[in-house]
């Protein structure tokens, strides 16, 4: 059996092409993330999964797709389209170099639950729960989400 604690939502935000007609950092409608032309991950990447049932799409034969989160921030970058990333992978530094601008979503709550799993055998429990309390202790999805038009 394994045992589980909720650690924290992390929003996911949209991610588009310089050169749409979009202000950067300015926040977008969910019904905008839908009439995008969305890049999706390879099969095997959960976010993928994600991705696919938060925008009711269904998968295209020949559609391009990206293997990493890395190659798909390149395909946004090169024109291929937008993209949902959750947010703590666009903090940072490069930002995607100046040639993608980030939105987050304004009318919902649109992410993905992060969760520390462990088997209840383990006799690291009792740590883990601690160690799972104190991340849960100093997430915050509204920081995050304004992080990401502070940062770089």
């Amino acid at each position: 059996m394994l045992a589980s604690l909720s650690l924290f939502h992390e929003p996911f935000i949209l991610a588009c092409p310089k050169e749409l007609p979009r202000k950067p950092d300015h926040p977008v409608r969910w019904s905008e993330v839908l009439s995008s032309k969305l890049v999706l991950l390879s099969e095997e990447h959960c976010l993928r999964d994600q991705t696919m049932a938060l925008c009711d799409r269904i998968d295209r034969p020949g559609h391009r797709v990206a293997s990493s989160l890395e190659m798909l921030r390149q395909m946004v970058a090169l024109g291929e389209g937008c993209a949902l990333f959750p947010v703590l992978s666009v903090n940072g530094p490069d930002r995607f170099g100046g040639l993608v601008s980030l939105h987050s979503i304004e009318d919902g709550n649109f992410g993905r639950e992060v969760r520390l799993l462990w088997r209840n055998s383990d006799p690291r429990a009792e740590n883990l729960e601690k160690f799972g309390t104190f991340i849960r202790s100093q997430m915050d999805a509204r920081a995050m989400v304004k992080s990401f038009t502070t940062s770089g």
